[in-house]
């Protein structure tokens, strides 16, 4: 499992990337200390890199804890989500759209290079 942030507080985005196998508590886990971080605030967009993830282990469940843990530290901010996701999209990455489209004021997008995902949040 890996799961990494980098913050460019200059442009209000973080960068997450997930890799490798990911269980359900180490990404509600690392969710609540990126959202306890000192860097983020209600109104960082992000780009969630899932080239390298291996996503068949996260339950539908912990996705919906996601969104809702997301929704309440948004505090009413708005959010623009980019998710990188490997060439052919899977069952999985739909997973993820779904789960992240029920934040209020969010605006998704699916892409396959970080250009495309830093240009739309643009």
């Amino acid at each position: 499992m890996s799961l990494s942030h980098r913050f460019y507080d200059e442009r209000k985005i973080i960068l997450t990337t997930w890799s490798g196998e990911i269980s359900d508590s180490e990404l509600i886990r690392f969710y609540m200390s990126t959202y306890n971080n000192s860097h983020w605030s209600p109104g960082f967009n992000e780009i969630i890199d899932l080239r390298d993830a291996q996503l068949e282990t996260i339950s539908n469940d912990t996705l919906i804890q996601l969104s809702e843990l997301t929704t309440n530290c948004l505090k009413g901010a708005e959010l623009k989500l980019a998710i990188i996701s490997p060439s052919e999209l899977s069952s999985h990455i739909a997973r993820i759209y779904e789960a992240f489209t029920h934040i209020p004021n969010e605006s998704t997008i699916v892409v396959h290079h970080l250009n495309e995902a830093l240009d739309w949040l643009e």
